[in-house]
């Protein structure tokens, strides 16, 4: 898994220790917290963008995200500190850009609800692997 935030590519991975990190840090399941991402996520007919960056945004706050992501990239590089994630946080912005180069610099709730697609598709084919 890999999480572009910022035009920093970070190679990730949920583990039972970065689940209980997050745990300790913010008494929060990740799993749960990426899901509600992805229930979130659908566009409600008629809803302009900026209203669904607020619900995207009010799923959960900027610091337990931070603490999310430093989470999950810290299993893959344990030289990522925290200040780092939440820096590149506040410098997307807060609404999706257009730009050429947009997919490397989105708000973090679409970064999340990224990351929480492939945990999703993770946990599919896991589950595929141990049926087959």
């Amino acid at each position: 898994m890999q999480i572009t935030l910022c035009y920093k590519e970070y190679p990730c991975k949920l583990s039972l220790s970065a689940c209980k990190y997050f745990y300790e840090k913010t008494g929060k399941d990740i799993n749960h917290v990426l899901m509600r991402f992805i229930a979130s996520a659908p566009p409600i007919e008629n809803e302009t963008l900026l209203s669904r960056f607020e619900r995207l945004f009010s799923v959960e706050s900027a610091q337990t995200v931070a603490y999310l992501i430093h989470a999950v990239t810290r299993e893959e590089n344990s030289c990522v500190q925290l200040h780092e994630i939440e820096d590149a946080m506040f410098r997307v912005g807060w609404i999706p850009n257009n730009d050429e180069d947009s997919e490397l610099c989105q708000p973090w709730p679409y970064v999340v609800l990224d990351l929480a697609t492939q945990v999703n598709e993770y946990y599919a084919s896991t589950k595929k692997k141990a049926g087959s």
